[in-house]
């Protein structure tokens, strides 16, 4: 490789022999980059440009600047960074673009820096966290579907499911369902995305809610806990159903939390996120 633009965010950076730095770079163009900065590492968040040569995995990147402003991150939303600095880090291999996943860590970035302006900051970080998740798995290959399930099988609305990680929804019979409670179907069916957006879902909370229902999260909430009146009518698919359903946005988050966590499961292993783990012992104390 010879002297490659490259323009986006270093993700984590430590010490290297003398006055050098290794660095993971999240760029638009190659996706995660690893290399040697023969400077000052800029601060995270930071957007930047970058040239990157070399032809081994540890590339040279040299003549770096900032661009624009730096994207100031506090509290939550600076644990919530370090997670998904982290999550890329771990599950994106070197030196192959995801464009959209760059577009949706931008998109983050900066609706972290603004949660102190939302009503209520903590389900807005929710959000932000599941969106990310969502769109890394789908651009990994471990999309989840919402509208079959795992034999292929449309989900049924008055249906009930459990998820196996990696593999999708199954169907669970009357028997099963009784010891084994799982996902209504109309819940999943609400996530099609010609029905319940997230936005949408955000704007139902923020609605229903009257200050601050949740003072701190991580991506480890569960909102089983809390108030389930704020409910969002959705047409179910299946013409037999004369009633509407209604799905609640907290149904909707707490269902991404736990499938999501799952389907992250796979490709992590068994090594923890050090970034979860700090940010559940800061918060939880």
């Amino acid at each position: 490789m010879r002297q490659q633009l490259l323009h986006g965010y270093v993700l984590h950076q430590r010490p290297y022999r003398e006055n050098s730095h290794l660095v993971h770079f999240f760029s638009l163009e190659l996706g995660r980059v690893d290399g040697v900065l023969r400077k000052q590492a800029p601060a995270l968040y930071q957007s930047v440009l970058c040239y990157a040569s070399g032809k081994t995995g540890l590339k040279q990147l040299t003549r770096l600047e900032t661009v624009g402003k730096s994207t100031l991150l506090q509290g939550q939303g600076l644990f919530a960074g370090f997670y998904l600095n982290e999550l890329l880090i771990r599950l994106l291999p070197v030196e192959e673009a995801y464009p959209f996943v760059f577009a949706q860590y931008v998109q983050a970035l900066q609706d972290l820096q603004n949660l102190s302006k939302q009503p209520n900051p903590a389900l807005q970080l929710l959000f932000i966290l599941r969106q990310f998740e969502g769109i890394l798995l789908k651009n990994l290959g471990y999309e989840v579907n919402f509208t079959k399930d795992a034999a292929g099988e449309p989900i049924e609305a008055l249906a009930h499911y459990e998820f196996i990680a990696g593999q999708g929804f199954k169907y669970l019979s009357h028997a099963d369902h009784q010891s084994r409670p799982g996902y209504a179907g109309y819940v999943l069916l609400s996530l099609q995305t010609d029905h319940v957006s997230y936005g949408q879902l955000f704007q139902s909370l923020n609605k229903s809610v009257q200050g601050p229902l949740v003072q701190t999260a991580s991506p480890d909430t569960d909102l089983t806990a809390y108030p389930e009146h704020m409910e969002q009518t959705i047409t179910p698919p299946a013409k037999t159903i004369k009633t509407p359903l209604t799905v609640t946005p907290i149904e909707v988050l707490n269902l991404l939390k736990r499938v999501y966590t799952q389907q992250l499961a796979v490709l992590l292993g068994e090594k923890p996120l050090k970034s979860r783990e700090l940010w559940r012992a800061t918060f939880t104390q």
